[in-house]
């Protein structure tokens, strides 16, 4: 049974796993195509792609928050970060996972968006909040009106957790989109998207957090460590995400530290009071 263990995070002082061959979880490196860390800090107004592609985030403005930890604020007005084109560039199957905070949703409150807007490019995706604890989760099959994916009532209140959608390529809604809350695969409430996205690849697009392309449907949320994968993530692999929010970036010999006291500890504002880390 999973349980969570001691307690510790990767910081710029410590060091952190920045390849396979130093990570404590290879297989999480396994076609990873971007992973924004935002408790390892910050270079300007860039957010730096630590899994070595080079895909850096912009934000609009200064996202940084100190309060309660070292996270990406977006304040619902005027905040986003856009990553240049690149990011899942033709993959037909693939995840986006990362921790999330949500302070308030009204209609289309965007959180991650492939292309400035998803609806002029087949194979890109949309994952907003609206009002009501619904989330809709999109990806464009062909033409405005035909996409995968519906509707999912989850009641996130002001909480962090660990979101991670994966696309496949089946054409049925519920099957071709699947979303995970805190390593739980969710039921979904209301399937009205069922077009086909066999063939389709993730266009040469920009990607966008917190808002679209920048300038409308804010979301106001906070957002921790998340990643992008060329490929539908295991289960055990979304649960380890959960239950160790370093896991991508621990180090192969990483050794526990005790307190949070410790030199250059950085915590993750969503595990305070928690544990991290995987025991059988």
């Amino acid at each position: 049974m999973f349980q969570k263990t001691a307690l510790w995070e990767p910081s710029c002082d410590q060091g952190f796993a920045r390849d396979a061959s130093e990570a404590a979880n290879p297989n999480l490196w396994e076609e990873m195509d971007g992973l924004w860390a935002p408790p390892l800090g910050v270079t300007g107004l860039t957010v730096p792609d630590i899994s070595g592609h080079g895909k850096d985030g912009t934000p609009n403005a200064d996202l940084w928050e100190t309060s309660p930890g070292p996270v990406l604020g977006f304040d619902g007005s005027s905040d986003g970060m856009e990553i240049a084109s690149g990011v899942l560039l033709g993959a037909m199957e693939f995840t986006i996972a990362g921790w999330v905070r949500k302070r308030g949703a009204t209609n289309i409150d965007i959180l991650w968006e492939h292309s400035a807007n998803f609806n002029n490019n087949d194979g890109s995706f949309v994952v907003y909040f609206s009002s009501g604890d619904k989330m809709i989760v999109l990806r464009r099959a062909t033409g405005t009106t035909n996409y995968n994916g519906g509707e999912w009532i989850i009641a996130l209140g002001t909480a962090w957790h660990h979101l991670a959608i994966t696309f496949n390529e089946v054409a049925l809604a519920g099957l071709g989109t699947r979303v995970w809350v805190d390593g739980v695969e969710q039921t979904i409430d209301t399937q009205t998207h069922s077009a086909s996205t066999v063939g389709k690849q993730v266009p040469d697009e920009p990607m966008y957090f917190g808002s679209r392309a920048n300038s409308s449907l804010f979301l106001d949320c906070q957002l921790g460590l998340t990643g992008a994968w060329c490929r539908c993530l295991a289960f055990s692999e979304i649960q380890k995400l959960y239950l160790d929010p370093s896991a991508p970036v621990r180090p192969r010999l990483a050794v526990p530290l005790s307190s949070g006291a410790a030199v250059g500890f950085v915590p993750y504002p969503h595990v305070a009071g928690m544990t991290g880390g995987i025991a059988v």
